[in-house]
């Protein structure tokens, strides 16, 4: 596997529309998000 597995040593090339299909969104409501990464977040 590794970098023998495709012809772009190992890198994964995808097109915008491509990523944005197979992207998944998660919503949370914010005060279901715990306070220390609200911090991080800025929320």
């Amino acid at each position: 596997m590794g970098t023998e597995y495709n012809q772009c040593d190992g890198y994964f090339y995808a097109s915008f529309p491509y990523m944005r299909y197979k992207t998944v969104n998660i919503l949370l409501h914010k005060d279901a998000v715990p306070k220390s990464i609200k911090k991080k977040l800025g929320l």
